[in-house]
């Protein structure tokens, strides 16, 4: 990939590089810094971030507002992802008439 000015750099991150968080923990981090937050029990491309003053998930290529489910209120695998995705839901308006729960297996 040839990196000029105007293109975004891009960092690979795994789901095995990551310091575990419970999720109170990682929410703070995504309302303090505008971080984007995920678990590794998830073991996709699903993450969370603060978007228009919304807990938001993106889910599948589109972004919702995110209803927390239970079992991810008491996930201790929480864990911060780095800013490049950043972009993609900048770019990736909230479906407000679509809330999210989403569940882990």
């Amino acid at each position: 990939m040839v990196h000029s000015p105007t293109s975004p750099t891009v960092k690979v991150v795994t789901r095995e590089s990551w310091r575990p968080l419970d999720f109170f923990q990682a929410v703070k981090r995504a309302l303090d810094k505008g971080e984007r937050i995920a678990r590794k029990s998830w073991d996709n491309d699903d993450y969370c971030a603060m978007i228009d003053g919304w807990l938001a998930i993106h889910r599948e290529g589109k972004t919702h507002r995110w209803l927390v489910s239970e079992t991810d209120m008491q996930g201790k695998d929480w864990f911060i992802l780095p800013d490049p995705v950043e972009q993609t839901l900048e770019q990736t308006p909230v479906n407000q008439e679509e809330d999210q729960q989403t569940t882990t297996p």
